[in-house]
């Protein structure tokens, strides 16, 4: 797959879904940013919260609609 079909690919996928997919990222930004300066359990949630993200973006990419939830899903399974 080039370059070109990579990218007319994600624009399709992202169709009617950017706002969903922006916001996410927002977040995702503005959570891991500051904890990534606390020393071990800042990276610690760091780390689910993008495990969460990741798995997010890969579920969007799947053509499924995903719960901006799922990135903090793990955070949950990790304390309890």
């Amino acid at each position: 797959m080039n370059y070109a079909a990579l990218r007319r690919y994600a624009r399709e996928s992202l169709r009617g879904t950017w706002g969903s997919a922006a916001g996410v990222t927002l977040l995702f930004l503005i959570l891991v940013g500051p904890l990534s300066y606390i020393p071990f359990w800042g990276i610690f949630m760091s780390g689910t919260i993008t495990i969460g993200y990741t798995l997010f973006i890969l579920k969007r990419f799947a053509a499924n609609t995903p719960n901006w939830a799922i990135c903090f899903r793990n955070l949950k399974a990790a304390f309890i």
